[in-house]
């Protein structure tokens, strides 16, 4: 999918604590981290296939954690690469562990899992870097080498490998002795890949099924993307595919479009940095969901159990993105703290994406992993109190269901225009470690919109198994969404982890 020129960077079978969850519900009814991802976490750990027994990325419909759908963990520390495995033999240990004294995650919802299938994963994808013959910002030079590179990066083992793709064939970069278009649509730029499959020319004769072609364009390029916007106004770089002809036969190449968006770097960043962690984010999204959408039209690679009408988790592309739809690895983890960074003995910024695995192992699922991050930690809103029952059902039960915009169900609260009510607020981490604080946040207040939330949590700071309540005031709806969302970010002082929530009022 896209990834965004917003500035909202900060943002299982679980054994269940005696008392716990009616502690919980007794009374209910973007910054700049500090922390620097650990370039280990590319080990044989990540590599671990989450898939499930079909052959596609894990849904939430298929839980491997367990027929009571919690998961239990009891390690004194976060492995860098977060193994893959560590699900199935989390439910055995953890009670045990909890009996002998050990330490046990808290229950909590799960996290989302990002669907998509591997039928469609580009296992052995093939690298082609493409420039035209303009005067770019970026020097053309390193373009072609963060292309050549990064899939020797234990960066890309750690963000790809739990879903099938290995390391990619580079073949040489393309210098193309023709110009930018002063102005181009998407669809043309799909025409234009067809065209020169079609003609042999130089670069693009031998695609095939698994080419991803990285174009980058210059700053003087206005590009009109699928949606109608301009690249570089809202998004900073999308992916597709293009309908080509090999052979006598029609074959879909994934191609990346890369923009240089002189408004988008911060004080901190260059141009060349902020231009190589969007190219990783696409790349990682171009292999592991070429095809956006399915045979009868929904989309592939998204958040939670989505069917035409369902959708748990919308409460993260509307606090994402700001509008109904899905997130692909990328989308998910662009919004948080930390999420872009430069590994150790890499010349290049990259940005870290979802890992489905870390997600069920209730690890950090923005991987790779910080240098010096012991343990995750989050505080997450329960809307369900008998969670552990309906998620270990088949299909997943996600209650309450509620109305969001275009029709969609997804989970969250119902409380109307001008009433209050209240959500229990779960503090978990993966190990032991010191208390943290929370904060409740508006995301219509954040955008810098009239503020249609008023949050106020009886308490800011506690510590594994602790529980907040969160009152929430409704003050307005924004009638795209059907609701409103808000935003629970835990902190340390130095990571930030982020969960939304949902709030309808139909």
């Amino acid at each position: 999918m896209y990834r965004l020129s917003i500035s909202l960077r900060p943002i299982c079978r679980l054994t269940l604590v005696p008392g716990l969850l009616a502690g919980v519900l007794a009374g209910c009814s973007p910054s700049t981290g500090t922390g620097t991802p650990d370039d280990a976490s590319g080990d044989a750990d990540t590599g671990t296939s989450a898939s499930g027994s079909d052959g596609s990325f894990e849904a939430t419909t298929s839980d491997t954690s367990g027929a009571d759908g919690l998961t239990s963990t009891t390690t004194t520390r976060s492995d860098a690469g977060a193994d893959a495995g560590a699900d199935a033999g989390a439910d055995a240990g953890a009670d045990a562990a909890g009996e002998a004294g050990g330490f046990v995650t808290a229950a909590h919802p799960r996290l989302p899992i990002v669907r998509g299938s591997n039928a469609d994963t580009l296992a052995t994808p093939t690298f082609v870097s493409v420039t035209f013959n303009s005067t770019y910002l970026n020097p053309v030079a390193s373009l072609d080498d963060f292309v050549a590179t990064i899939g020797s990066q234990p960066y890309w083992a750690a963000t790809t490998a739990e879903y099938g793709v290995g390391k990619p064939t580079v073949k040489p970069p393309v210098h193309l002795s023709e110009a930018a278009p002063a102005s181009i649509a998407d669809a043309d730029i799909q025409t234009w890949i067809a065209s020169k499959v079609s003609s042999g020319a130089v670069g693009f004769a031998d695609a095939a099924y698994g080419t991803v072609f990285v174009l980058s364009y210059p700053s003087t390029s206005k590009i009109i993307e699928p949606a109608g916007s301009v690249l570089c106004d809202f998004d900073d770089g999308y992916h597709g595919t293009a309908s080509v002809t090999v052979g006598g036969k029609t074959v879909q190449v994934a191609y990346v479009v890369n923009g240089e968006c002189p408004k988008v770097p911060g004080p901190t960043e260059t141009l060349l940095e902020v231009t190589t962690e969007i190219m990783s984010h696409e790349l990682v999204e171009a292999v592991t969901r070429p095809v956006l959408v399915d045979s009868a039209g929904y989309p592939k690679g998204f958040v939670g159990t989505y069917s035409d009408t369902m959708d748990p988790y919308q409460a993260w592309p509307m606090g994402i993105v700001g509008s109904v739809g899905d997130l692909e690895l990328g989308d998910i983890c662009e919004g948080f703290s930390n999420s872009y960074f430069k590994p150790a003995g890499y010349a290049y910024f990259v940005q870290r994406t979802w890992s489905n695995a870390n997600a069920r192992a209730s690890k950090d699922p923005c991987v790779p992993y910080y240098n010096g991050e012991i343990s995750y930690f989050l505080a997450q809103p329960v809307f369900d109190p008998d969670f552990a029952t309906h998620e270990a059902s088949s299909p997943p039960i996600y209650l309450p269901s509620v109305t969001a915009g275009r029709g969609f169900t997804t989970q969250g609260v119902r409380i109307p225009v001008g009433s209050t009510g209240t959500v229990p607020i779960v503090f978990w981490s993966e190990a032991p470690i010191a208390p943290w604080t929370i904060a409740a946040e508006d995301m219509a207040t954040l955008r810098g919109k009239p503020a249609l939330l008023d949050l106020r949590l009886d308490k800011t700071t506690g510590n594994n198994g602790d529980t907040a309540t969160l009152t929430i005031k409704v003050l307005g709806e924004d009638a795209a969404l059907g609701g409103s969302i808000f935003r629970i970010t835990s902190t340390d002082g130095a990571l930030h982890h982020s969960i939304y929530g949902f709030v309808a009022q139909h």
